[in-house]
């Protein structure tokens, strides 16, 4: 970027262009002189316009596929996921969109056993907690389930590695500082 800004400037600028550039219709800024017009052309070779995930309930499922088939190669694991789970996710409205639900496989795939379960998925968001899922159970049952499923995995952890912390959350694939939250939040450590 060469404007006869001074480096820093320029460095700011440019991270503020792809910043918006990614995140919302720069048109508009162009035309209020707001955003260069050189490089909206610049970075306006193809424009995607993707609807959001809860748009397009129907690529959840091949989204947990593929997701599921990626954390299963890097975790040398053979997870599987039963309907009710699937019902689950496919309810639930992705606000973080698809990196929301991949971070929601992951997670669940890292404490998950053989075939992940509703209680592996932990969606807490108001309006899904307040909202019936697909299968009919009321979200409220289906949050403590998934307390008590966490729970129940974090207590055959320790109990794995005779009550050492940092020996549990090397079993379960999280940071011992992740643990120790969780130890909190249940009341099994006192805050």
């Amino acid at each position: 970027m060469d404007g006869g800004y001074p480096l820093a400037e320029q460095h700011q600028v440019f991270s503020q262009c792809i910043k918006q550039g990614l995140f919302m219709d720069c048109e508009p800024l162009v035309q209020a002189g707001k955003f260069r017009q050189d490089l909206f052309y610049r970075l306006n070779v193809v424009p995607i316009a993707l609807p959001p995930l809860r748009e397009r309930r129907s690529d959840i499922p091949n989204l947990i596929s593929h997701f599921l088939a990626k954390y299963n190669h890097e975790l040398g694991k053979q997870l599987g996921i039963s309907k009710e789970a699937e019902a689950i996710l496919m309810e639930y409205d992705w606000p973080g969109n698809v990196r929301e639900l991949q971070n929601v496989v992951e997670r669940a795939a890292i404490f998950g056993e053989e075939e992940l379960v509703q209680e592996d998925f932990n969606l807490t968001p108001i309006e899904f907690v307040q909202r019936e899922t697909a299968i009919g159970l009321k979200n409220q049952n289906v949050l403590e389930s998934i307390k008590s499923g966490e729970a129940r995995k974090i207590a055959n952890a320790l109990r794995e590695a005779k009550g050492n912390i940092s020996e549990a959350a090397r079993i379960l694939g999280a940071a011992r500082s992740t643990l120790m939250y969780r130890l909190k939040k249940f009341g099994v450590l006192a805050k």
